[in-house]
């Protein structure tokens, strides 16, 4: 059987102990009689038994090699480390002592009961259930032993059981210790892969990644303090690399915008590209890059402005710092002379616009004072001076828009326009609510408006009354109507037009009736007539019934329409249906 712990076996190997069954005893033959032996044979056996025994006690002694090779601990605080291993080469070195059965029994009873008891516990760590797991092989292995007979391997596999389950149940209690250790490792190292990439390949680097992997060997050997301080070692050479990286990146950005400050392109890119290779995806960084790709022609720019600024070119100087700008939009240098170009261009431009601005203001003219101080305001926000004519000035400007608005809101009146009145007014008061000609006009005009909504109202009853021919009723509408207002005669007219059609329509029509001396003719509303061969009748323009009627014959019945200036055909009423 193998040793999984990785320690030397104990001791010899024995010879394998033979456990006789009840059945093999019955079936051992009988012992025959014993035969009578010397006197002297006795003493003389137990002697050479006693001779035998001290011999084989001297041989299997340790030897005092054996006892010098034991392992020493310093007597002076001693490291836990220190007393692990010492402890453990010192067991690996005990003599091995073979358990009697029922012990052996015993003992693997114990390591399986100590698997069981493991088994339903929680193992978050992946060394722990490494541990449990070589634990549960090594019970296996143990058992097969015992199967076969080996009962040395047997005993040592189960003593191996019982101490890796110690090693797992210490575990327990240094878990959260090792798991924090771990998450902190990790954390660096994260940090050391987006922050500081091209130490990843240092020497430094790879010896603590080789140092982790050993850290992981100890912990699934059960060798915890070990491996914690193996773990701690690691923690601290990775901080000690992530603050190198941390310097030579700090170190590299500085000397990279000292270049660029100075126009330097090619040096900014060898520091910056340092720092680039720590920091991948670090966005500061890229965008120094990209600067330091254009900073020999920005600095081109900058330095022509310079001269045209010495030479009082400031319209010129604004130009090429502006294209330098353009190029490099975070340059503290350029924005500064550029902000002083402007200063002193824009202290020319402000006199010229301020001047201007007092010169529409003494001339009246609201608009163009306004426009030309705003200018002079926006070239030169703090000035005073500036911002006192313009408020002058837009006063004269608001001033002058209500004259306006007025003078447009009279016109309309005047010309019967009162929606165009209306918004004029209301206009000229958004600007001078207090304006009580503003108000009077207003209120004219809305007025107005009212009374030319009603009419429309009383000129839509009266078309619907016309259309349905009841022209007295439209009429009367119309008559009302005109009373409210007509500013256009357009009541009137339509008064005139009814009043005609019903003075035509008063003026009868001969209606021309044949019959045959024997039929009654009556028309409804007009009245009943003998039988004749003709009648002749003066009818209004409407519409009318006639019914003829004869005794014993079915009666006749026709609708007849007169219409206003046309007489209407002959008409036959003749009963000729007998009943």
């Amino acid at each position: 059987m193998t040793n999984h712990s990785g320690s030397p076996e104990r001791g010899s190997r024995p010879q394998k102990i033979s456990f006789s069954s009840p059945q093999e005893t019955d079936q051992r033959p009988t012992k025959k009689p014993k035969k009578n032996k010397p006197g002297w044979l006795l003493p003389a056996g137990i002697i050479f038994f006693l001779g035998f025994g001290l011999m084989l006690i001297f041989l299997l002694r340790p030897g005092d090699e054996k006892i010098q090779e034991l392992p020493t601990v310093s007597e002076e605080n001693p490291t836990p480390a220190e007393i692990e291993e010492a402890s453990s080469e010192s067991a690996s070195l005990k003599p091995f002592i073979q358990l009697e059965p029922a012990e052996l029994a015993a003992l693997k009873e114990q390591a399986g009961q100590a698997i069981a008891d493991q088994a339903n516990l929680d193992r978050p760590h992946p060394f722990q259930r490494i541990l449990f797991g070589k634990a549960a092989s090594l019970l296996s292995d143990a058992n097969t032993a015992m199967d076969k007979s080996e009962f040395r391997d047997a005993q040592i596999g189960y003593e191996q059981v019982l101490e890796t389950v110690e090693s797992l149940q210490e575990s327990y209690q240094l878990a959260d210790e090792i798991a924090g250790l771990k998450k902190r490792i990790q954390a660096l190292d994260s940090t050391l892969q987006s922050q500081a990439v091209a130490l990843l390949d240092s020497e430094d680097y790879n010896s603590v990644q080789s140092n982790l992997i050993e850290s992981d060997q100890l912990l699934q050997e059960g060798q915890f303090q070990k491996a914690i301080t193996s773990l701690e070692e690691s923690e601290a050479a990775l901080k000690t690399i992530f603050d190198a990286a941390e310097q030579q990146f700090r170190e590299a950005i500085r000397k990279g915008l000292n270049a660029l400050n100075s126009g330097d392109g090619d040096t900014a890119t060898e520091h910056l590209m340092v720092a680039q290779s720590l920091r991948s995806k670090d966005s500061f960084v890229a965008q120094q890059l990209e600067r330091a790709k254009v900073i020999n022609r920005v600095y081109e720019h900058f330095n022509k402005g310079k001269e045209y600024e010495q030479q009082g070119l400031f319209s010129l100087a604004r130009v090429d710092y502006q294209k330098a700008l353009e190029l490099d939009p975070d340059s503290v240098n350029i924005n500064t002379r550029l902000q002083a170009i402007n200063q002193t261009l824009n202290r020319d431009l402000f006199d010229t616009a301020l001047a201007a601005g007092f010169e529409a203001l003494s001339a009246g003219n609201g608009d163009a004072a306004v426009q030309d101080l705003e200018k002079a305001t926006a070239l030169m926000p703090g000035d005073s001076k500036a911002r006192a004519a313009l408020a002058d000035a837009r006063e004269l400007q608001r001033r002058q828009l209500v004259d306006r608005l007025m003078a447009i809101g009279q016109k309309a009146l005047k010309n019967q326009e009162w929606i165009v009145a209306k918004s004029a007014f209301q206009e000229a008061l958004d600007y001078e609510p207090t304006s009580q000609q503003a108000q009077d006009g207003l209120a004219t005009a809305e007025e107005q408006i009212a009374r030319e909504e009603r009419l429309r109202q009383f000129l839509l009853e009266a078309e619907t009354f016309e259309r349905n021919g009841e022209f007295e009723k439209a009429l009367i509408v119309l008559r009302e109507g005109r009373q409210v207002a007509d500013p256009s005669g357009v009541v009137s007219e339509k008064i005139q037009l009814l009043e005609s059609i019903l003075e035509e329509q008063s003026k009868p029509q001969i209606v021309k009736i044949i019959s045959d001396s024997m039929t009654e003719i009556e028309v409804y509303k007009v009245g009943k007539f003998e039988p004749s061969q003709e009648l002749n009748l003066k009818l209004r323009p409407g519409e009318y019934t006639i019914v003829g009627s004869r005794l014993m014959y079915r009666d006749v019945r026709y609708s007849l329409v007169v219409k206003v200036g046309e007489a209407p055909d002959p008409i036959e009423v003749i009963c000729q249906e007998k009943l």
